[in-house]
């Protein structure tokens, strides 16, 4: 948070939003990339800020380490996800993709936003803890959420 405008970044191993981190390429994949994609888009359902009189101004979403051809590279994490499944032997070439998703809000009071209630867990159950650091201009902090804890609270 800085000024008037929120932002949230969150970063994720693909295996969480869409089951999979292989480079996608039959119909039912890209299926897969275009739901979890469609479903990051509802912001307003996926963060829940309590206060802040925030107005949504744009979203991001990174899928390119997934499609077939695209590179990209992300250098800045503010928020990211574990996900728990067991990994098999990968050769050097296989690599764990990332879907990075961007939100921009604008707020008329970002003070007076004393928490955030993230519902990423619903839409996505192969996340089982989301890291999170916070900065506000005065402040900073980090929490680990999970479902029975979802709420960040800007202390």
């Amino acid at each position: 948070m800085e000024d008037r405008f929120l932002e949230i970044q969150l970063t994720s191993p693909a295996m969480n939003l869409v089951g999979f981190e292989h480079k996608a390429s039959d119909p039912k994949d890209i299926a897969a990339i275009e739901n979890a994609t469609s479903l990051l888009r509802e912001h307003d359902s996926q963060f829940l800020l309590s206060g802040g009189r925030c107005v949504h101004v744009k979203t991001s979403i990174d899928t390119s380490g997934l499609i077939e051809g695209d590179v990209h590279d992300h250098t800045h994490q503010t928020k990211s996800i574990e996900h728990n499944h067991e990994h098999e032997d990968h050769s050097q070439k296989d690599s764990h993709s990332e879907i990075v998703a961007n939100y921009q809000y604008r707020c008329e009071n970002t003070a007076s936003l004393p928490s955030m209630t993230v519902a990423l867990f619903e839409s996505f159950p192969d996340i089982h803890k989301i890291h999170v650091m916070w900065v506000k201009q005065t402040q900073q902090g980090a929490a680990t959420l999970t479902p029975k804890n979802r709420i960040i609270k800007f202390r």
